[in-house]
């Protein structure tokens, strides 16, 4: 893995990363006691959105893991 590097931050909801020309987003998921991140590689016309637009697909990732979960990166990407 190459060179990570943080795009945006959004405190408590994700981070927009770029490493070796690939974005990914960590979303942050709430859970009672423990909050904790995970990773997925953004796609097709995900890759264009802008930060409000991002907030709104980090909520879609958070009640739809499912349709998202072949896109995961284990472990997640923090820097």
């Amino acid at each position: 893995m190459g060179e990570i590097k943080e795009i945006y931050i959004k405190r408590w909801d994700y981070i927009l990363y770029e490493i070796d020309d690939k974005k990914i987003l960590t979303v942050m998921f709430f859970a009672s006691y423990v909050d904790y991140p995970r990773s997925f590689y953004l796609e097709g016309s995900e890759l264009n959105l802008n930060y409000d637009e991002l907030s709104v697909l980090a909520e879609r990732i958070r009640f739809n893991y499912d349709a998202f979960k072949n896109r995961e990166i284990i472990p997640p990407i923090m820097k």
